[in-house]
């Protein structure tokens, strides 16, 4: 895909937002032109499935997954969704689409919030 049609890519995003993690799948796309959607919504559908049925739940199976904080904080790839999901290693706002995105698929409603200098989901 060009750079041209991934561009008016955000800029239809930017009129009419499909949610948090559909946002990240055109970062990751800018990001990796190899950025797989597809793999992205089937691996965030597998770890719904032991996901539980309320947030704390969610968050604990994530845990035992074992997603936890990058190490190499501004390393470009902790912000495509896709290495994310294969490392299991991000900044916040990766995880936190990780988080919003498995809630998606069971059922749950989860909200980014922006707050100054964090990005939190409710």
């Amino acid at each position: 895909m060009s750079d041209a049609a991934l561009l008016d890519e955000f800029i239809a995003f930017a009129a009419t937002p499909r949610g948090a993690v559909e946002g990240a799948f055109l970062v990751g796309r800018a990001i990796d032109p190899g950025f797989d959607v597809d793999w992205c919504r089937t691996e965030l559908a597998r770890l719904a499935g032991g996901a539980g049925r309320n947030a704390l739940e969610l968050v604990a199976h994530l845990r035992a997954q074992g997603f936890a904080g990058a190490k190499d904080y501004y390393r470009v790839g902790n912000s495509s969704l896709m290495e994310v999901l294969r490392t299991k290693r991000g900044i916040p706002i990766s995880l936190a689409m990780v988080v919003a995105g498995v809630a998606e698929q069971c059922g749950m409603v989860a909200v980014g919030i922006n707050f100054p200098s964090h990005f939190l989901v409710a």
